[in-house]
């Protein structure tokens, strides 16, 4: 779109690469929609560091499946348009907090 100058398409992207993002801010994409590769990192972290400290997996936590397991926690996703591409970052921490704050209570078993 950039190439032959047109804006009237109204495209969405995926993921936050620099070309992507730089796209956005000049008006050739819409948005792109982001994975939350904050949130996998972090809530993977956590979960590995609340097994090795006593945790366990509770035998009814609501699990969502996907081809890959049975087992799947969605890390979420954030729409990202002209008015937040430069804040992204920001949208992920906060679907990450949300997550997090009920992430115990629901899907393990600590006794602290």
């Amino acid at each position: 779109l950039r190439r032959i100058g047109d804006k009237r398409i109204q495209m969405v992207a995926i993921d936050h690469d620099e070309v992507v993002l730089k796209a956005i801010k000049d008006g050739f994409l819409h948005g792109t929609m982001l994975q939350n590769p904050y949130g996998q990192a972090y809530i993977g972290s956590h979960v590995v560091d609340r097994l090795r400290n006593g945790c366990t997996i509770k035998a009814d936590a609501p699990w969502k499946t996907n081809a890959l397991t049975s087992h799947f926690v969605d890390s979420g996703t954030v729409f990202v348009g002209a008015d937040k591409v430069d804040t992204y970052v920001s949208a992920m921490q906060d679907i990450t907090k949300n997550l997090l704050a009920s992430f115990d209570a629901t899907y393990l078993n600590c006794n602290s």
